[in-house]
């Protein structure tokens, strides 16, 4: 297991951030879920980098500028912001916030350097949740039955969910998470999407998410 070490990266948001190899590449991305094609933001990490907070404030500026952090957000606070820098196996580099929003409740608004971008709120309960969903600008609502739409409580939505969301992959998917992921908590996803990005997310839904449950109302 390499060692993390501190040192300066020639990127426009790196400047000051502690960047490392091999400790949190993703090691379990490759059990892919049910046939689907990979997301452009599911692709594993060689590389990632912390940023500094003079780079995670204008990481996260930026992505409050955009279009998809605010659509997803609405008027909530955001507690314990995170920012890293990845660099790609396919070459890219996307970078991503990762943040609280309330105990059991976080987002994740990422970007790539082709210009494409995207938000998750995510509820981690008894299911792992996507309340809300932006990519690349669109809004993305769960289909849902009018039976579904009944059975949710009055401060209650329709929500996307995974269907058979994998803790155990999901923690092994980032060893340096491992100390943090029992039991299972946002605090848990918050320290592997940082450190071994959002395809963990993905690899640990082998269902898919086209389960539908009930949340409660997100802010705004």
């Amino acid at each position: 297991m390499a060692a993390r070490s501190a040192t300066t990266v020639g990127s426009e948001h790196s400047a000051g951030s502690a960047r490392w190899r091999g400790m949190t590449r993703p090691v379990a991305a490759q059990e892919q879920g049910a046939g689907e094609a990979r997301p452009w933001w599911a692709v594993e990490p060689v590389e990632t980098t912390l940023l500094d907070p003079a780079a995670r404030e204008k990481l996260l500026a930026e992505l409050v500028a955009g279009p998809d952090l605010p659509a997803v957000l609405g008027p909530a606070q955001l507690a314990a912001v995170q920012a890293a820098e990845h660099r790609l196996a396919d070459g890219r580099r996307l970078w991503l916030i990762v943040a609280t929003v309330t105990e059991q409740v976080g987002i994740l608004p990422l970007r790539d350097d082709r210009g494409r971008s995207a938000a998750f709120l995510i509820d981690v309960g008894d299911h792992v949740r996507l309340t809300r969903f932006s990519e690349n600008g669109q809004l993305v609502w769960v289909n849902h039955s009018e039976q579904v739409l009944q059975e949710c409580g009055p401060y209650e939505v329709p929500c996307g969910c995974c269907c058979r969301f994998d803790w155990r992959a999901f923690g092994s998917c980032c060893h340096a998470c491992l100390y943090v992921c029992i039991p299972p908590s946002w605090r848990c996803l918050a320290c592997v999407l940082i450190s071994c990005g959002a395809v963990c997310l993905w690899a640990s839904c082998p269902g898919g998410w086209g389960c539908t449950c009930c949340c409660l109302v997100p802010p705004g």
